[in-house]
């Protein structure tokens, strides 16, 4: 690994386009507080992520920055930058993907980050350590390169331990071996005792397989405790709510305090995880209070969710009517 790595990076730091320290160009932070890259500590690493909303390839790198920035918080931080309209940028966050990207988002409409960082595509990130450009290229790489600039930081070691075990979960799941499934998630919550996919495997292995009440309650019990991921949570809640597989252990209790928790860490303003929270209340039969919030998801949607959102708050109302 660090063969490959180490002459990039030396390669880059004679270049050009890195022998002046690097800046950022913000037309408006629509996420987070602004940073200065030059009032960082030397070994601060941060990770510049060039996207766009009509980028499908970025999606997918969405949760992983998210999980990045909450586990290694003391010595990365994420920044997005868009090229974009603010107004549009924040439309998006706000139809779901709010919960995925938990980290600062910014927009550039000069571009001048972009030129000045050598973007080249979509997504593509730059890492900056000691006000220098490291590292460029495609988010699925990122990780070798920041286990090179940060080789003291547990988090990176332990998340390949863990990837490694839910692979190997995922197998054990299709063979039915549903023991070895839930030993397997049981080894990862020792290494990382917040990782969500781990916690919600077990739960789900227990609610959905082998319908075991009390291990359900248990691992649900956990999950809630620990995962600190809302897009993690409301796929949970919703799923619960939504999916048959859950009937025969039909915790709508779990669910709605799991949602409740997303709603929280969002600071009650996605319009997705506030859909799922009323749903989970109309799930209960507590429809004063689904529509209340259910109206709370129509006015922090935007573009084709929001009619989607108000069809569902008039099924409440004539619900409620009845």
């Amino acid at each position: 690994m660090t063969q490959r790595l180490i002459p990039f990076i030396l390669i880059l730091w004679g270049s050009s386009l890195c022998a002046q320290s690097p800046r950022l160009f913000i037309s408006k932070w629509i996420r987070g507080d602004p940073v200065k890259l030059s009032n960082a500590d030397p070994d601060h690493v941060f990770a510049v992520e060039f996207w766009a909303t009509w980028c499908g390839p970025c999606r997918p790198y969405f949760s992983h920055l998210s999980e990045l920035q909450r586990g290694m918080a003391d010595d990365l931080t994420v920044i997005a930058i868009s090229d974009e309209k603010a107004s549009k940028v924040s439309k998006f966050l706000q139809q779901g993907f709010g919960q995925q990207m938990q980290y600062r988002v910014a927009v550039d409409g000069s571009k001048k980050t972009a030129r000045r960082f050598g973007q080249r595509g979509y997504p593509f990130v730059v890492l900056i350590q000691g006000n220098r450009i490291r590292w460029r290229g495609h988010p699925s790489r990122m990780d070798q390169a920041l286990a090179e600039l940060l080789p003291e930081n547990p988090f990176l070691e332990t998340s390949y331990e863990v990837k490694e075990l839910m692979a190997q979960m995922e197998v054990a799941l299709e063979n039915l071996r549903w023991n070895q499934a839930v030993a397997l998630a049981d080894k990862a919550l020792e290494l990382r005792p917040d990782s969500c996919e781990a916690a919600r495997m077990k739960y789900r292995v227990y609610a959905t397989r082998t319908l075991d009440v009390k291990g359900a309650t248990q691992s649900g019990q956990a999950y809630l405790r620990d995962c600190s991921d809302p897009a993690d949570l409301n796929q949970l809640a919703w799923n619960i709510l939504t999916d048959e597989e859950f009937e025969m252990i039909n915790d709508l209790a779990l669910a709605e305090r799991i949602a409740w928790k997303a709603v929280e860490l969002t600071e009650r303003e996605d319009a997705a995880i506030l859909d799922t929270y009323a749903r989970a209340l109309a799930e209960k039969g507590d429809l004063e209070q689904a529509i209340k919030w259910q109206k709370e998801a129509v006015r922090h949607a935007a573009g084709r969710d929001k009619k989607k959102v108000k069809q569902t708050l008039r099924m409440y109302e004539s619900m409620h009517k009845r």
